[in-house]
């Protein structure tokens, strides 16, 4: 990923930390295997350990692109355009995604759905 940022105009140095930064969001979202390893060993429920990274990985994600927008607002980065614009495009992109970005919040429904403790109705 480094050479295509240095590429589209980003320093080197600035594009290795967006690739640092940004692989540090995979074992916070979606959960990585050792949080649900811990969850099983430290007998802690996996729904809400599931729930406990989005808003932690949010604000990484949230402070990452703030920090490149002042970046870019500073020091001009320039991106090449190599494709104009087009909102059909974008459109047509969001579609197919559809599918691929509903399966991690099946996958949450359904663990904190099976997994939540049930009020007691005796």
């Amino acid at each position: 990923m480094i050479p295509q940022l240095v590429a589209r105009g980003y320093p080197r140095g600035v594009a290795a930390a967006i690739i640092a930064v940004a692989g540090a969001l995979g074992p916070i979202i979606p959960t990585s295997l050792l949080v649900i390893i811990y969850g099983a060993i430290a007998e802690q429920s996996i729904g809400m350990l599931f729930l406990s990274g989005i808003i932690p990985g949010l604000l990484v994600g949230v402070g990452l692109f703030i920090v490149l927008m002042i970046g870019n607002s500073r020091l001009q980065w320039e991106e090449p355009s190599t494709v104009p614009f087009d909102l059909c495009v974008v459109w047509r992109s969001f579609r197919a995604s559809l599918i691929p970005l509903g399966v991690p919040l099946v996958i949450v429904v359904g663990i904190l759905g099976a997994f939540l403790p049930r009020p007691n109705r005796a």
